[in-house]
């Protein structure tokens, strides 16, 4: 009896079954594609009013913990007069991730992904949108702030997608990943608050006895 497989949808209803045979590897991958299905994500409207709002850099920074999404998200935004929040320095890296803490909202989607050509990474939206800002491409120069965890993004099941949290970045599935969100708004370049001039510290002068 010739191996079978059976394909079911996200309910778990079966969908088709198909006898395997002696197929080739691209086949089966071609068979596999053939059957397979995109989850249905359930979507969420956002609330008229954010959970908190902050003010950095020239910029506002609108928080929502409702999870969507990313198209949903960045449509959204779009339509908040904002876009979905991007990066640009480990200042405002700082900023967000004592913001989430505070807000009590662990990840939230960033406005950035590799959709266009794997391992470069472009803003997709706000006043750097289609700027690079990390590829995986050694002759490449690139100048731009990136955050990612050690070893990320890996694109580990095709994750085109990017979320922030308080302590780092990470690549993740645009189609199957859910996120709060950042609205930013501000298309000036972001002013980083001036950092403080160090303090002497005094000593204690010794004598001699």
């Amino acid at each position: 009896m010739a191996p079978t497989a059976y394909f079911y949808d996200s309910s778990g209803t079966p969908t088709s079954e198909v006898e395997l045979g002696d197929r080739s590897f691209t086949e089966l991958l071609t068979l596999f594609s053939e059957n397979s299905f995109t989850p249905t994500l359930e979507t969420i409207p956002y609330p008229e009013t954010p959970v908190s709002t902050f003010e950095y850099g020239g910029h506002t920074y609108k928080f929502y913990n409702t999870e969507n999404p990313y198209q949903v998200a960045l449509d959204f935004a779009k339509s908040s007069g904002g876009y979905i929040v991007t990066v640009t320095s480990a200042q405002e890296q700082e900023f967000l991730g004592k913001s989430l803490l505070q807000v009590g909202i662990p990840k939230v989607w960033l406005g950035a992904s590799d959709s266009e050509e794997e391992g470069t990474w472009k803003w997709d939206n706000g006043p750097e949108k289609g700027t690079v800002f990390w590829t995986s491409k050694p002759e490449v120069e690139v100048k731009g702030f990136s955050f990612w965890f050690k070893g990320e993004p890996n694109n580990i099941d095709t994750e085109d997608c990017s979320l922030l949290f308080p302590d780092g970045w990470n690549d993740v599935s645009c189609l199957v990943e859910k996120a709060a969100l950042v609205v930013e708004i501000g298309n000036d370049p972001l002013q980083e608050p001036p950092v403080p001039d160090p303090v002497p510290v005094e000593t204690e002068k010794k004598t001699d006895l």
